[in-house]
C-alpha cells in the first residue's frame, strides 16, 4: 500500500471511531448521562466483559442484552478491536490478492456492533478497493445489529462513506451449514468461529467459503488465547492436509502461514501462534482500561486467511527471499539477539551476532511478534540461520 493509502484508510477507521462516540452518546443521553458521569460504570462493565471475553467469568452470550455491557463494546471493544482486520487485509493486498471492483459484497457472520465489517468497509473504501462497500451482517443479538446498522448510518451521512448494511437475526451455525446464498468478495468471522455450534472449524469454513466470488477471501479473527488459537491451528493443518492438497479443493490457506507444513508451534502444548500490534487506543478508550485495570496498549489476537484460489502470501510473492514470520522473541542475550520465526524453509531461529548488526539488517532490530520479513541470504545449519553484516532484510509488513 502507498503511504497515501495508508493515511486514507487511518482516516475512515478514525471516522468508525467518531461514530461510535456518537451513537454511544446518543444512548448514555438518553438515560439522562454524559460520558464523564458514566465513567464508573463503563469501566466496570469493560471489566466484566473482559472476563467474559477471556473466559475466566461468564460468557459474552450471557451479556447480550446488558445494556451496560453494548455500552462498554461501543466505548472501549469497539476502538480495540477495529484495527485487528487491518492486518490480513494489508496482507492480501501486498500480494495483489484482495478483491477490487466498483461495489464489493461483505458478509459480517457473528457481526454484534458491527465492527469486522466496518473495519473491513474502511480498509477497502481508504485503500480504493471499492467505490461502495454492501455489508450483510449477521448476528443472534437483535440489539447489538440495530446499532451496528446505526453506525452504518452515520457513517454515510456523517462521513461520507458509500455504505449499505443490511442485517439478519440468524443462528451461526445455520449460516455455517448454507451452500446457497450471495456471492461476497469478503467474509469475516470476528470472535464467532468457536462459538459455531455443531460443526468443527474446517467443515464450517469449507461451507463458507464456497460462498466466495472468485478471488474472494474469508479472514477468522480469534482471541489470542491458548485454547482458541491452538483451535484454529488445529483448523489450518486439516484445511492443508495432504488429501486435501492432492485433491485441489478450496479453500486455499493464504496466511498467517509461510508454508504447507504441518503447524510448529502445536508440537508442544504451551505453544500457540497469535499476533501482537502496536496499538495506541484512542484517549478516552485508554482512560477506560485504566480504570478497568486492562492495559491499554497493543493488540494481541490470532487469525487465519482462506481464499478459493490457489496461493499462499508466501507463493504471491514476486521476491525470491525466504520469508520468515517472527512468532516469538526476541531474545536478547550477551552479543545476540535471536528471533523465533516460522517460515518458507525448515529455520525455526533467526540469530544476528551484536557486531554484525548493519544497516543492511536493520530490519532485525525492529521485528516483533507477527512481523514478516523477508531474508535474501544467510547461513542455514539446521534450524537456525545465522544474520550476516551483507544480509539483507526487509519487511514485508510490521505486524
Amino acid at each position: 500500500m502507498t503511504a497515501h493509502s495508508i493515511a486514507a484508510v487511518d482516516n475512515k477507521l478514525a471516522s468508525v471511531l467518531e461514530a461510535a462516540r456518537t451513537v454511544l452518546a446518543e444512548r448514555l443521553r438518553a438515560r439522562g448521562l454524559s460520558q464523564a458521569a458514566a465513567t464508573g460504570q463503563l469501566a466496570a462493565a469493560v471489566r466484566r466483559v473482559s472476563l467474559a471475553y477471556r473466559r475466566e467469568q461468564g460468557s459474552l452470550s450471557e451479556l447480550m442484552r446488558d445494556r451496560e455491557a453494548i455500552d462498554a463494546r461501543l466505548a472501549f471493544f469497539l476502538p480495540r478491536d477495529l484495527p485487528k482486520l487491518v492486518l490480513p487485509l494489508r496482507e492480501l493486498a501486498a500480494a495483489n490478492a484482495l478483491p477490487r471492483a466498483r461495489e464489493l459484497r461483505v458478509l459480517d457472520l457473528g457481526a454484534g456492533l458491527g465492527t469486522s465489517g466496518l473495519g473491513a468497509a474502511a480498509f477497502l473504501l481508504g485503500g480504493e478497493q471499492a467505490e461502495r462497500v454492501h455489508i450483510h451482517a449477521i448476528d443472534v443479538d437483535t440489539e447489538a445489529l440495530a446499532i451496528a446498522q446505526r453506525l452504518a448510518r452515520e457513517l454515510s451521512t456523517a462521513h461520507g462513506f458509500a455504505l449499505e448494511m443490511d442485517t439478519a437475526v440468524r443462528p451461526l451455525e445455520l449460516v455455517a451449514s448454507e451452500r446457497a446464498g450471495g456471492q461476497y468478495d469478503l467474509i469475516v468471522l470476528g470472535l464467532v468461529l468457536n462459538e459455531i455450534e455443531g460443526h468443527d472449524g474446517a467443515t464450517a469454513l469449507t461451507a463458507l467459503c464456497q460462498r466466495l466470488a472468485p478471488g474472494g477471501a474469508l479472514i477468522v479473527l480469534e482471541p489470542a488465547l491458548r485454547e482458541t488459537s491452538r483451535a484454529l491451528q488445529h483448523t489450518r493443518d486439516l484445511l492443508v492436509s495432504a488429501e486435501r492438497v492432492s485433491a485441489e479443493r478450496a479453500p486455499y490457506v493464504f496466511a498467517p502461514c509461510l508454508h504447507a507444513r504441518p503447524c510448529p508451534l502445536l508440537e508442544r502444548e504451551r505453544d500457540w501462534c497469535h499476533e501482537r500490534m502496536q496499538l495506541a487506543l484512542p484517549k478516552d478508550a485508554a482512560e477506560l482500561a485504566r480504570a478497568a485495570g486492562l492495559r491499554d496498549e497493543d493488540l494481541t489476537f490470532s487469525y487465519l486467511t482462506l481464499r478459493n484460489t490457489p496461493g499462499s502470501l508466501a507463493e504471491l510473492r514476486t521476491s525470491p527471499a525466504a520469508l520468515y514470520r517472527v512468532v516469538g522473541g526476541p531474545l536478547i542475550t550477551k552479543g545476540k539477539r535471536e528471533l523465533l520465526v516460522c517460515g518458507s524453509d525448515q529455520a525455526r531461529v533467526l540469530r544476528r551476532l551484536d557486531r554484525k548488526a548493519s544497516a543492511a539488517n536493520a530490519a532485525f532490530e525492529q521485528a516483533r511478534r507477527g512481523s514478516v520479513i523477508a531474508v535474501e541470504a544467510g547461513d542455514i545449519a539446521g534450524p537456525d540461520r545465522a544474520i550476516g553484516a551483507e544480509t539483507p532484510i526487509q519487511f514485508l509488513h510490521e505486524g
